[in-house]
C-alpha cells in the first residue's frame, strides 16, 4: 500500500495508520463454533491533495489488495479564509436586501453600526 501511495505522490506524513486489530476467527459447522484461525486488520487514513487523482488512487489501492474502503471525505485547507469571505458576502447581501426593502418602503437604511470596545 505504501508503494502505491508514494507512486501517487502521497507523503508518508499524510498517512495516518492504526494499530493492528487481531481477532480470533470462527466458523459455524454443524451448529457448532469451530476455530478457523486469526484475522488481522489494519486501517489507514490518507490525505490526498490532488482531487483529480482520488479515483485512480482508490483503484490502485484496491488492485494492490485493499479490500475495504470505509469512506472518502472531502475538505478544504483554507476553511478559515473561505468562511471569512462567506461572512463578508452574507453581510453585503443582507445590506443590499435591507436597502431594497427600505426603498420599497420609501425610507433609508441608517448608517453602519460601529463596533463597541
Amino acid at each position: 500500500m505504501r508503494t502505491v501511495l508514494r507512486d501517487h505522490g502521497i507523503r508518508d506524513a499524510a498517512v495516518e495508520g492504526s494499530q493492528l486489530d487481531l481477532r480470533t476467527l470462527t466458523r459455524y459447522l454443524h451448529g457448532r463454533s469451530v476455530f478457523a484461525g486469526y484475522q488481522c486488520q489494519a486501517a489507514f487514513a490518507v490525505e490526498a491533495r490532488a482531487l483529480d487523482d482520488v479515483e485512480p488512487l482508490l483503484l490502485d489501492l484496491v488492485a494492490a489488495g485493499a479490500n475495504q474502503i470505509d469512506a472518502v471525505d472531502f475538505d478544504v485547507t483554507a476553511k478559515r479564509e473561505l468562511r471569512v469571505e462567506a461572512r463578508r458576502r452574507a453581510v453585503a447581501a443582507a445590506r443590499a436586501k435591507a436597502e431594497l426593502y427600505a426603498a420599497a418602503a420609501d425610507v433609508r437604511v441608517g448608517p453602519s453600526c460601529t463596533s463597541r470596545t
